[in-house]
């Protein structure tokens, strides 16, 4: 069991319990590695009794590190000291009451803890540790600009053989859901990102990113205050009020959260595999040059939409007078906008997001055939109230091109 009580910023002297079966129950003052055990013989008193039993010389170098229990030891990755961060993984050693270094095939950078938790996840039953991104600081040099600190390549440490595997490349809409969510829970099945109305599931054993929009469950995570002592167990998290001195719980049902496409890391092809690609092109082509050297027949099919007089549907057209409509006001069309004209705005939002994005690429499809130029007809930009959705416009530069077009529709 691994439980958490921080009080106000991660740099205040709050700090961790842990227990483990066959060694006991520990308590370690955040950002110090100082550890803390319980003395069992203060159990029949009204006050327990920690005594301090490491030896670590308190030097801040571990500021914001990843504390956690695996195998029955007690780890600590990463964190930040001496104006830098490191992606060192440490582990207590009992024996002589220090801090060993665990050495690894190479230095992975995990974020230090963000809104009130970390994006590093640690699964026990299969022995690994998760690092979706990585952050690397160092206050000594000047950065250009925000987030050229940020490696969004994913990996994971196999604890059986302490070497890391690339993952892929995260995603970037993942990566803005982790760094804007309020409150992140560590759980045995992934990560929970907390917002108001809807909360995360980060499930790494299957690279996807779950979510349920049900605002009772987010709003009673978010009421699980820094400085309650909490802890994740089975499907329910626990925590303990040490102001009214309530105890109580809530469960996580994960069959509640739906998967709607998005991945957590994108696969990507090494130098050696794009080369076999590239060779494996090259001979289909040849072959296919051979075969396929006689005239061909005039291909028809789209090509023949250049021809018609009313390329776009009736659907098609409703969304096209939408961003019309919007162009004429200097505005662009949000989501729910757009569901509602397309008719799905009783649809479920998995199905919201496939239709939408058909129907749009279709149009585009459309243009390009019919102005046989390169330019998208409908593009989206970034809400400025949220960056993590899209809003959509019609290109300024074809808006007149649309006009006649859509006036030939009708």
């Amino acid at each position: 069991m691994y439980a958490s009580n921080k009080a106000g910023s991660p740099f205040a002297n709050a700090g961790e319990f842990i227990s483990l079966p066959s060694a006991g129950f520990f308590f370690h003052v955040y950002n110090t590695g100082r550890i803390y055990k319980l003395d069992n013989s203060s159990l029949k008193d009204s006050i327990l009794l920690f005594k301090r039993i490491d030896h670590t010389v308190n030097i801040y170098y571990n500021i914001g590190s990843f504390l956690f229990a695996h195998n029955n030891q007690i780890f600590d990755f990463g964190g930040y000291g001496f104006w830098k961060n490191n992606g060192l993984l440490r582990k207590f050693n009992f024996r002589d009451k220090e801090w060993d270094i665990v050495e690894l095939d190479k230095e992975i950078f995990p974020p230090n803890v963000i809104s009130d938790g970390y994006v590093t996840w640690v699964d026990s039953a299969q022995n690994f540790l998760y690092v979706p991104y990585q952050e690397v600081r160092n206050d000594g040099l000047t950065m250009l600009k925000e987030d050229d600190d940020i490696d969004f390549n994913s990996h994971r440490l196999d604890f059986k053989t302490l070497k890391w595997e690339h993952l892929g490349q995260l995603d970037e809409q993942v990566y803005q859901t982790m760094k804007y969510a309020i409150h992140i829970f560590q759980s045995e099945k992934g990560l929970l990102l907390v917002y108001i109305n809807r909360v995360y599931w980060v499930d790494f054993l299957n690279n996807q990113v779950k979510v349920t929009f049900d605002p009772t469950l987010g709003q009673t995570l978010l009421r699980i205050q820094r400085y309650m002592l909490r802890y994740w167990n089975g499907e329910y998290v626990y925590w303990t009020n040490p102001v009214n001195g309530l105890y109580d719980s809530t469960r996580i049902d994960l069959s509640k959260f739906n998967y709607e496409g998005q991945a957590i890391w994108k696969k990507t092809f090494h130098t050696k595999e794009l080369i076999l690609l590239a060779a494996l092109v090259i001979v289909l082509a040849i072959f296919f040059f051979i075969q396929f050297r006689q005239p061909k027949r005039q291909i028809v099919g789209d090509e023949e939409l250049v021809k018609q007089e009313a390329p776009f549907t009736g659907t098609e057209l409703a969304l096209l007078s939408l961003l019309l409509s919007k162009h004429k006001i200097g505005k662009t069309a949000t989501i729910p906008e757009i569901n509602y004209v397309l008719g799905l705005k009783d649809k479920n939002h998995g199905m919201q997001k496939k239709v939408r994005s058909e129907i749009i690429n279709k149009i585009n499809e459309k243009y390009l055939l019919i102005s046989k130029g390169k330019e998208m007809l409908i593009q989206n930009i970034r809400s400025e109230s949220d960056k993590r959705f899209f809003e959509y416009l019609v290109n300024p530069e074809l808006v007149e091109h649309l006009r006649k077009l859509t006036a030939q529709s009708t």
